[in-house]
């Protein structure tokens, strides 16, 4: 089952609320079952208005005058970036993404959008140069369908399992293989790392159980990419790779069906003290993560009962124990 669906409720899960019950499972539940508010979030703001930028230009591009650019493009181009191919890109980019939406967010967000922009087209441009120069026998039509995505912002369920997630972008390729993108709007020091952590394995996982499982593929022809669209002009966005492993998504839908009897069960102990797969290692009975997990949660005050007048003392507190390493 494919398509535009807004709102699910439990006893659906996504990667988002997968992750938020292994972090901690209060907050899950008053996210999830509660239904209490978050705080909102300059972050969240700003790669929520990148998704829809990429978007709506998926839905814009002229894929015919952005093929014609390519025939007339060389493919040993000292600089993508140089290339009509970008500037035509980019250009379609900066008509299509929602300018009161881009006021809203300070000047750091805004910095953070246009460096964006511009990855998401080097990305794209790489992309057709390199369809184009491994597969010189294609022709237009299939240049064009390969460099347009199968599918985009588009939301993947499985009635079975009850799990749901919105793949942001799958591309098919030549060799009958398809990749499965995730995009993501990182701060500094994430691309750095060469391997996906925690929370990317999980969406992983999730994303290729999904695709597979609503389009019939087999998944050991899918491929999932974080592919970081934040970095310095110039260069490449950085991208992290992750295969199939039988064996591991196995074992990540048993650990769903282990989330979900945790669940049914009532079980919500605070940051992840009362997970059988977590064990404290901090002083005091205090969880790992414990102190950067609630200093930046929505629910932190009604959690451990601190009064409206002392949180913010509160989160001082805990921001100099973590500087300090305390």
């Amino acid at each position: 089952m494919v398509g535009e669906i807004l709102e699910f409720e439990y006893p659906w899960l996504s990667y988002t609320a997968i992750m938020t019950y292994l972090s901690c499972p209060r907050r899950y539940k008053y996210k999830y079952i509660d239904l209490l508010e978050e705080k909102p979030s300059d972050v969240k703001e700003r790669g929520i208005v990148v998704h829809d930028m990429i978007d709506q230009f998926f839905e814009t591009v002229e894929v015919e005058r952005v093929y014609n650019l390519a025939l007339r493009e060389t493919l040993s181009a000292p600089s993508h970036e140089n290339s009509k191919i970008f500037r035509l890109i980019y250009n379609t980019l900066q008509e299509v993404v929602d300018m009161e939406d881009k006021l809203m967010l300070n000047a750091h967000h805004r910095g953070i959008i246009v460096r964006s922009m511009r990855s998401f087209s080097l990305f794209m441009t790489s992309r057709l140069f390199w369809i184009r120069s491994e597969n010189k026998k294609l022709d237009r039509d299939a240049v064009a369908k390969y460099w347009y995505p199968v599918t985009a912002e588009k939301f993947f369920v499985d009635d079975d399992l009850k799990l749901y997630g919105k793949i942001d972008c799958v591309f098919e390729n030549p060799d009958g293989t398809y990749d499965v993108i995730d995009w993501k709007v990182s701060g500094k020091g994430e691309t750095s790392r060469d391997k996906v952590n925690e929370r990317e394995r999980v969406q992983g996982r999730l994303y290729l159980h999904l695709f597979s499982k609503n389009m019939g593929i087999d998944p050991a022809k899918l491929v999932f990419y974080i592919v970081r669209l934040n970095v310095q002009k110039g260069r490449l966005p950085h991208v992290i790779e992750m295969k199939h492993n039988r064996g591991a998504a196995t074992r990540f839908l048993k650990k769903v069906e282990k989330i979900r009897d945790y669940i049914e069960a009532g079980e919500f102990p605070r940051c992840t003290s009362g997970l059988p797969w977590r064990k404290p290692v901090t002083p005091a009975g205090v969880p790992f993560m414990y102190r950067r997990v609630c200093m930046y949660c929505s629910y932190t005050r009604k959690c451990l009962g601190i009064p409206e007048a002392d949180m913010e003392a509160w989160i001082q507190e805990q921001f100099a124990k973590r500087v300090l390493g305390d």
